[in-house]
């Protein structure tokens, strides 16, 4: 209870500093940090509207079972309605409240906190979302197959 608390904490403190800066930023130097991307399906809940600041991109998601938190442990991301800063050249266009997508979505820890939806694709009206509960693997992480997650960009 106390790690998802942490979790929660981080990330509220990551979108606050995302919410606070332009809804667009550069990539970061993935060299130097810890960036994995992870391809999440979900349903669009909001899109930012021109013109309307404070708008924003949210992403009702499914689980991310293998989500690793800043110190590299594995502890699973359940559903939830999250919003996602687009990175450069990232477009919304076609993309619509309602809309299943999936997403390219970029989190780094060190140097720095950062995170970015590298791509966006709308999936058929008819796909199937399975919201829930994440089920985080319990095999330690250097055995395990890594599902969703892309490290080493």
């Amino acid at each position: 209870m106390m790690r998802a608390l942490r979790i929660i904490a981080l990330l509220g403190t990551i979108i606050a500093a995302g919410c606070s800066q332009e809804q667009r930023h550069d990539q970061p130097a993935v060299a130097a940090s810890d960036a994995r991307m992870y391809v999440i399906r979900g349903e669009v809940i909001s899109v930012p509207q021109e013109g309307k600041p404070g708008t924003q991109f949210i992403v009702k998601h499914e689980p991310i079972d293998n989500f690793r938190d800043a110190s590299g442990q594995i502890v699973g991301m359940s559903t939830m309605g999250m919003p996602f800063t687009l990175g450069k050249g990232v477009s919304l266009e076609g993309i619509r409240p309602g809309d299943k997508i999936e997403i390219g979505w970029v989190i780094q820890w060190k140097p720095e906190a950062k995170e970015y939806v590298e791509s966006v694709q709308k999936l058929p009206a008819e796909t199937q979302l399975r919201f829930g509960k994440a089920h985080p693997p319990t095999a330690s992480p250097s055995t395990m197959p890594s599902g969703n997650e892309m490290p080493g960009m």
